[in-house]
């Protein structure tokens, strides 16, 4: 197993190099070295039916579809990355079904709802400096549909005041520029102000 071992420090080297998600590496990380461990714990080669072994095991222990269609697809990079150095005969990640994700709708909010919470937003960010951050926060959420994980990384620097644009760095680590409204305007203005 220590080839294996070896060889997935390698892919996770080769997925950083590629411009890959920190979080998507470490997850593929973690799943690949559980799947290590079941195959040394079982006694079994790494091929196709240690994956299905294992991959049932964390099924019949409760494991949800995502998290199985998410390990099916770390599994399929990994014995693809096996097949082309050498490593195994037969890229056996190819035979893998990943099981089928149900589809929902997100729950909405009610136009009321977010009107109540943006005047209580409004009122409160008056005088505190954590509430006016926090109604900055919201407002560019609400207002550019950026992710959660873009917010955390704007500084006062990615914020073009006179155009009304924020540059955020997404997934991927690619760069975008987002279009703000007025009323985010107006909070960052308070907030800068004070």
């Amino acid at each position: 197993m220590d080839r294996f071992a070896a060889e997935l420090e390698r892919l996770l080297a080769g997925m950083s190099a590629r411009g890959l998600s920190a979080n998507t590496i470490k997850a593929y990380g973690s799943d690949l070295r559980e799947l290590l461990d079941f195959a040394e714990a079982h006694k079994q080669n790494m091929d196709l039916d240690v994956v299905r072994d294992w991959l049932y095991a964390i099924s019949k222990a409760g494991g949800a579809k995502s998290t199985l269609a998410r390990k099916t697809a770390a599994v399929r990079a990994f014995s693809s990355h096996l097949f082309e150095s050498g490593v195994v005969s037969a890229d056996f990640g190819l035979r893998l079904k990943s099981p089928k994700l149900e589809k929902s709708l997100p729950k909405v909010a009610t136009e009321s709802s977010l009107d109540e919470v943006l005047e209580r937003m409004r009122a409160r960010s008056a005088e505190d400096p954590i509430a006016q951050m926090e109604r900055v926060a919201f407002e560019l959420l609400y207002g550019t549909g950026m992710r959660v994980s873009e917010l955390c990384g704007v500084d006062l620097g990615d914020l073009d005041f006179s155009r009304q644009l924020v540059m955020v760095t997404g997934k991927g680590n690619k760069q975008r520029m987002l279009p703000y409204g007025q009323f985010a305007a107006e909070a960052i203005e308070v907030y800068v102000r004070k």
